[in-house]
């Protein structure tokens, strides 16, 4: 389980967002506040970890658990979580 930086787990070096990303995540966050969808997000984690840690706590508890994604790299990390979020 990867605890040290991202390049102590990952060859892939990190790029930066997509211009106006960051600032769209402020308007995503305020229309789903508006419309009552919680949501989550944990520094110093990737998604992908965040949802694979929400993921193997839900199935703990007996719950079924569907994700969809568009990354295929996702499947070879999940379920066990990648990072103590």
């Amino acid at each position: 389980m990867p605890t040290g930086s991202r390049s102590s787990w990952s060859s892939t070096p990190r790029r930066a967002p997509r211009a106006g990303l960051i600032e769209s995540l402020a308007l995503i966050k305020s229309a789903l506040d508006r419309t009552g969808v919680r949501w989550i997000e944990q520094d110093g984690c990737e998604a992908d970890d965040v949802i694979a840690t929400l993921a193997t706590g839900a199935r703990a508890e007996g719950r079924a658990v569907d994700i969809m994604t568009p990354t295929r790299t996702s499947s070879s990390s999940w379920p066990t979580p990648a990072c103590a979020c």
